[in-house]
């Protein structure tokens, strides 16, 4: 990046004659930092820098002035500063905007050079003898060379193997550039009324596209369940809250029964919404309803909005906690509401119509609003976590995976109530031990998702519950199991039983 200067070369009459400036120079920068720019920025760019100043050409044609045009307007070298200390304003407060302005193949194959570094400066570190703490040094020292945030304090080993993951950095990185380039966005004038309000063009492209990558991994991605039935995660997804549609569902059932569960015990509801301050916003509405740059805007980005709210939110609830008000209900921070989005979500929680959800009940039945954790009628359930297990990073895993509820009281207290009950296993993977080559087709959902057969039981026909596995795992081995009657020894002891019953009778 070419350096702007900030002062003047004003040593001596010949550097100034050698290094004055000129707008020849000046536009120059200019085309450089617009080129650079992300390109629903440019027309701005251009715009905000070029306002008052004349072009190369223009000036160089004194001859056509007149004399009183010519003294009234600034000299070359003094058009020629003011634009280039423009250039140099825009270059500090939204040259990383520019840089970061990836796209996600960029970002891919950067998080791929990024892991192959690491993984040579820790060889490197290793070679030299150093110790732990100073490996970890070294890919801290990386990370943040690279600019970017960590989602957590770089600690150990497993910072090591984070830093030499590709996945890592692919998620880090995409967060960053997010939100650098859309801070950049709000900063220049892109996010107002005129163009949709709450997010930039550039902003929504990126997030659209990001969803269609997913929407496509998802697709491809199969999974088979005990039953022997092929399923696409697309498919598992969207009957679960990674819908948007379930998830708005869910949003506007609990907001309904909180408010249905206030009004049944007189409780006082508020609607309360808290804006930020002037200086969060870099536009405004002027007369006549058009946005126009606000000139309290201090620069802040809407990361820096977000943590400025849930400050004040912590000092809300602090100040009601010493005033002995104890409340409940759902924050949200809504940039936006749409009365048709407000009604698909009201349709997917009530796609079955004969099934209400009522979160009210819901309330009641785990003990009532305030209610501390260890008071609540259900809790998670999770599996044993073996001595010794560890995430793919090399940390100790503490809490296992989630595998249902179990009541806190009441006749069924410390017993779990199993919510998944179906294992499912990638079919990649089945294919990869089958000695199935690179790139080879998994079978389609369709055609390998065969009807399973009668049951005949109350029960699904599946292998666990067929042979009492589930059950055994949730409620133990019973008295009288299937193997204490169906091995050839308890089969033999039975016959000798029936044989002396009879010569007795």
């Amino acid at each position: 990046m070419a350096t702007i200067p900030r002062k003047p070369p004003t040593a001596s009459l010949a550097e100034w004659e050698r290094n004055k400036p000129t707008l020849r120079m000046a536009h120059g920068h200019m085309e450089r930092v617009v080129a650079s720019a992300p390109a629903g920025w440019q027309a701005v760019v251009r715009e905000r820098l070029a306002v008052g100043a004349l072009s190369p050409s223009k000036s160089l044609d004194a001859a056509s002035l007149t004399a009183e045009q010519y003294l009234a307007q600034p000299p070359e070298w003094a058009q020629a500063w003011d634009l280039l200390q423009a250039i140099a304003d825009y270059e500090d407060r939204f040259g990383l905007a520019s840089l970061w302005n990836l796209e996600d193949y960029e970002i891919c194959r950067m998080a791929k050079k990024l892991a192959a570094e690491a993984d040579e400066l820790d060889a490197l570190a290793q070679g030299q003898g150093c110790t732990l703490a100073e490996r970890v040094d070294s890919i801290r020292l990386l990370v943040r060379c690279v600019g970017i945030a960590e989602d957590k304090p770089l600690a150990g080993l497993p910072a090591i193997l984070r830093a030499q993951d590709p996945a890592w950095w692919r998620r880090r990185l995409r967060v960053h550039v997010a939100r650098v380039v859309e801070a950049g966005a709000v900063g220049m004038g892109q996010v107002h009324r005129g163009t949709g309000g709450y997010v930039s063009r550039d902003g929504l492209h990126r997030r659209q596209a990001q969803l269609r990558r997913n929407a496509e991994t998802l697709h491809r991605t199969l999974y088979r369940n005990e039953a022997g039935q092929v399923w696409a995660l697309d498919e598992l997804a969207a009957l679960g809250t990674a819908n948007p549609a379930v998830r708005g569902g869910e949003l506007m059932t609990r907001i309904r029964g909180a408010e249905e569960y206030a009004d049944a015990r007189a409780h006082v509801g508020l609607f309360i919404t808290k804006t930020l301050p002037g200086r969060f916003h870099a536009m405004k509405l002027g007369s006549g309803g058009r946005p126009v740059a606000n000139k309290k805007y201090s620069g802040a980005t809407p990361r820096d909005g977000q943590m400025w709210l849930r400050r004040m939110w912590q000092k809300v609830r602090a100040k009601l906690q010493r005033l002995g008000v104890r409340v409940y209900g759902l924050r949200v921070a809504e940039p936006h509401h749409d009365d048709r989005d407000t009604v698909r979500a009201y349709r997917a929680c009530h796609r079955h119509g004969e099934i209400r959800a009522d979160f009210r009940a819901f309330m009641e039945a785990m003990g009532g609003h305030a209610c501390k954790r260890g008071e609540w009628l259900l809790r998670t359930a999770h599996r044993h976590v073996e001595p010794g297990q560890a995430n793919r990073y090399g940390e100790a895993v503490k809490v296992g995976r989630i595998v249902g509820l179990v009541p806190q009281r009441g006749r069924l207290c410390g017993r779990w109530l199993v919510s998944r009950r179906i294992a499912w296993r990638p079919v990649v993977q089945e294919h990869a031990q089958e000695g199935g080559q690179d790139g080879a087709q998994a079978p389609a959902p369709g055609a390998a998702r065969a009807a399973l057969a009668a049951p005949w039981t109350g029960f699904n026909n599946c292998t666990a519950r067929l042979e009492g596995g589930l059950r055994r795992q949730v409620f133990g081995r019973g008295d009288h199991e299937k193997e204490d009657w169906c091995t050839p020894q308890a089969l033999a002891q039975f016959r000798a039983m029936q044989t002396q019953e009879a010569w007795h009778g």
